[in-house]
């Protein structure tokens, strides 16, 4: 915290290096506080983003949350600055050339699959000539589909950063956004107070609305690490923000 720096090794893909490198830069445009635990003790941080390190230094919370927001922001990113800049403008089109060849074959995809390549992989690197093989058939064996799609997940091929936090934060968002309609226009305006809490450190909004839809002590669970949310109430699982 007290450095500000960033080690990265080369990547030569410039969509793969830009997301890392802007969702560790949020990490320092975020909100930072620090403490001194006893008298002559170092300064020790206290506060980074929405996490919070506890009084006496052994314990933090929010840190999965913290994450996750900073995630759902780098995602964006991707899908908005980095689609339109010149030097990675082709790349991320590509990466949607290769999302889309991938979907056309849904029907042989887990849905837990097809929406984790929708809206939880921000960018598809270059597929391995044995895995484009197989997406590039007209009727590929389901078998086939299924081992060249986990294949590209173990391979890291479907970059996806903190992949469960961001789907447990798109859940949380859905969640407040049904309960309290008439508070709020659109789930972006929940969103934009999970992005204050962060950036800003107004944390408040964010624990006062969480704990009236959720109930008494539920920021603080959520604080701890457990998800609170894991399905959409109609029975669906889609989670965007949009």
């Amino acid at each position: 915290m007290k450095d500000q720096a960033i080690f990265m090794r080369p990547v030569d893909d410039p969509v793969v290096f830009s997301l890392a490198d802007f969702h560790e830069t949020l990490h320092f445009k975020s909100h930072q506080a620090v403490q001194r635990l006893y008298p002559g003790k170092d300064i020790v941080p206290y506060r980074r983003g929405l996490e919070v390190v506890t009084r006496h230094g052994h314990r933090s919370y929010f840190r999965h949350l913290d994450e996750a927001v900073i995630q759902e922001l780098s995602n964006r990113y991707v899908q908005n600055q980095l689609a339109e800049h010149p030097l990675t403008k082709e790349a991320v089109a590509a990466s949607e050339g290769r999302r889309n060849l991938m979907l056309r074959h849904r029907n042989r995809l887990s849905r837990e699959d097809a929406e984790f390549l929708e809206q939880l992989v921000p960018y598809v690197a270059e597929l391995t000539e044995k895995a484009r093989a197989v997406f590039d058939q007209i009727d590929p064996a389901a078998g086939q589909v299924e081992r060249a799609f986990e294949d590209c997940k173990y391979r890291k091929i479907l970059v996806s950063p903190y992949a469960r936090d961001v789907r447990a934060l798109h859940s949380l968002v859905d969640e407040i956004y049904r309960k309290n309609s008439e508070q709020f226009d659109s789930k972006e305006q929940v969103f934009d107070l999970f992005v204050a809490a962060v950036i800003a450190g107004n944390v408040l909004p964010l624990g006062r609305v969480i704990e009236k839809t959720l109930g008494k002590g539920s920021f603080r669970r959520l604080g701890e690490g457990e998800e609170l949310v894991t399905d959409n109430p109609n029975g669906s699982s889609e989670n965007s923000l949009g």
